[in-house]
């Protein structure tokens, strides 16, 4: 079998747009997957898939213990030849802290509603969470070595076929089964895929040809261990609202709470990929000691994304009762209001999101930490002083989790003297943007028919738009203009 040009090194821009197709199309499967669930086996089922997929997905960082950070930088410091001995080490690492890890992980969350902590798994999704969880454990090894080494093609076709095809085939072809029947499938599928497919992509790489003796199990150890709080933060953040309402909450809220939390992080797959521009660049500049070049870029995306949000959001607060309609048959009224306050959270998830790989690369590794443990703090306070309503509760907090991550990332970029939110520029933005949502919010008021209040909406955005455009000296702006100058006196 002809390996060669999955296994091609290509350029920056190409491993960028391999990678975004990649992201694109995970997250186009998970719209479809829920959308036949909640067709074939009902919303609660819609509850239970997301449960077991968020909370495996997010447990995985934390039981590989951080080193799926640190694995790519490492093979990105050593020659190819030192590559097998660098392989058998992370395998010797993972049988002696992840694979433990794994268990002890997996035990510790009951299948009863009994338990020390607030956190539950029914028992009738035990044994397909565990395969799930096992799957993306060794899918997120592998995925790492892969960036390492910079094979981004395989790396792309594993991400694909573990966390959308394979889902997506059999839940469209296994209708004759129960959902629980089907999803064990999936989890065994799932394991094999992400266990086999790298072995067969990386036995040329790996070959026994010129081996190289190398020790890199001890910075992997020490490196790993840094990051490790913030992997545990950052997954009770994402994995807390669930579980806590898998013991507390109806399977409906439970469907609400999975839905809006997957709703909430979707923008990130155009936010991600920052992380791949700026942390080079920023570590170059920090050197230099010059970080204006940043800044200026990060002000520019600030603005993008400010912009961006504020359009998207009054959108899909207003068209949420026939999207979500369309999408998984929701039509209850308390579960849309439910999934409102998670839309809610977005900007607080894309600014936090967007500025953390700055952080980490202008301070040490346990600023990250600290502002997910305060944000993790938070969440749990607000669930305490609200938990009459859990639903609300893990809603609420979600959100002011973000928010509180965000302000505290903002304050340490000030340190740096980076203002993403600061000037005359920023108060043009901040005032067109507040009249234009207040503008929204009146013309929602008056309870207009939705193909009126689209028509309204997208009226008062284009005025919006050739107001910046016009009147504002925007960065982002600014630069648009720039380009399409170029391009007009090139022809």
């Amino acid at each position: 079998m002809n390996l060669n040009f999955i296994s091609k090194k290509l350029s920056f821009t190409q491993d960028l747009l391999i990678t975004l197709m990649n992201v694109f199309s995970v997250i186009l499967s998970t719209i479809f997957i829920n959308a036949i669930i909640s067709r074939k086996y009902g919303l609660d089922f819609v509850g239970e898939f997301n449960l077991v997929k968020r909370v495996a997905l997010s447990a995985a960082p934390f039981i590989l213990f951080g080193a799926s950070i640190v694995i790519p930088k490492l093979f990105g410091e050593i020659p190819e030849k030192n590559y097998r001995s660098f392989f058998r080490q992370l395998m010797l690492y993972f049988l002696i802290l992840p694979l433990p890890l794994l268990f002890i992980f997996f035990l510790l969350i009951p299948a009863e509603k009994g338990g020390i902590h607030s956190f539950y798994i029914p028992e009738n999704l035990k044994l397909i969470f565990a395969l799930v969880l096992a799957a993306d454990l060794v899918f997120q090894l592998f995925y790492s070595i892969f960036r390492g080494i910079r094979q981004f093609i395989p790396a792309a076709l594993l991400s694909f076929s573990v966390n959308a095809l394979i889902p997506l085939i059999f839940f469209l072809l296994f209708g004759f089964a129960t959902f629980h029947q089907v999803y064990l499938m999936i989890g065994i599928f799932m394991l094999a895929t992400a266990l086999f497919f790298p072995l067969l992509m990386l036995q040329k790489q790996f070959s026994p040809q010129a081996p190289a003796p190398i020790s890199l199990l001890k910075p992997l150890l020490s490196q790993s261990a840094q990051r490790a709080p913030g992997m545990f933060f950052q997954f009770l953040l994402i994995s807390a609202p669930i579980l806590i309402i898998s013991r507390y909450g109806s399977p409906a809220e439970l469907t609400y709470v999975t839905v809006g939390i997957t709703i909430s992080r979707l923008l990130l797959s155009i936010v991600t990929p920052i992380g791949f521009v700026f942390l080079p660049r920023i570590a170059a500049q920090r050197e230099a000691g010059s970080l204006s070049d940043v800044s200026q870029k990060l002000i520019q995306i600030s603005q993008f994304f400010l912009l961006l949000l504020a359009l998207m959001i009054p959108w899909l607060l207003i068209n949420s009762p026939w999207l979500l309609n369309l999408w998984i048959r929701l039509t209850d009224t308390d579960g849309i209001r439910l999934i409102h306050l998670f839309i809610f959270a977005i900007p607080g998830i894309v600014f936090y999101e967007m500025v953390r790989i700055p952080i980490d690369a202008l301070y040490d590794r346990g600023l990250n930490s600290v502002i997910l443990f305060a944000g993790t703090l938070s969440f749990f306070i607000t669930v305490y002083f609200m938990r009459h309503t859990y639903a609300a509760a893990v809603a609420a907090a979600f959100g002011a989790a973000y928010l509180v991550m965000t302000f505290i990332s903002l304050i340490a970029l000030s340190h740096r003297k980076i203002y993403l939110f600061k000037g005359e520029n920023f108060s043009h933005l901040f005032s067109a943007l507040l009249l234009f949502l207040g503008a929204i919010y009146f013309m929602h008021r008056y309870d207009f028919h939705l193909i009126t209040e689209n028509a309204l909406y997208f009226i008062m955005t284009a005025l919006l738009l050739l107001y910046l455009w016009k009147f504002t000296k925007l960065e982002f702006i600014l630069l648009i203009k720039s380009k399409l100058r170029l391009t007009g006196n090139r022809q």
